[in-house]
């Protein structure tokens, strides 16, 4: 299994990764409180993409996460339509991911995967997902 930590963003092809937020450049072990970042996963045409958080750590005040957040979505582009996984946003889902619940494990129904992190530039940030 391959360990991919982006600088920030990046398009990757592989049949099999793990993709983290963990910026080689921070000694922290935190994301950038300026993060604005965007990773697109392509699987092989006529496949999907299993996935699964095994951390996540995004610092936001509530469960609608106005601050920090992790965006996941069903295709490449940045208008592809919202993975809804934030169980604590109930029937009121906006597409984004913050805290520390872990949303269980999925399946796209396309061959793209894209993961969007941004941070509204204050000091209070988390060590992000893996």
């Amino acid at each position: 299994m391959t360990l991919v930590s982006a600088v920030c963003g990046g398009y990757l092809t592989s049949r099999r990764g793990e993709l983290s937020s963990a910026f080689p450049s921070s000694t922290s072990g935190t994301y950038a409180i300026d993060a604005d970042c965007a990773w697109v996963i392509e699987a092989r045409p006529g496949r999907t993409l299993e996935y699964r958080f095994l951390s996540l750590d995004v610092r936001s005040d509530g469960p609608e996460c106005e601050q920090d957040r992790l965006v996941v979505r069903n295709g490449p582009d940045p208008d592809s339509p919202f993975v809804l996984l934030n169980r604590d946003q109930g029937e009121h889902q906006n597409g984004r991911l913050c805290r520390s619940t872990l949303p269980r494990a999925r399946n796209t129904s396309t061959n793209f995967l894209r993961v969007e992190l941004k941070a509204n530039g204050d000091d209070n940030v988390g060590s992000g997902f893996r």
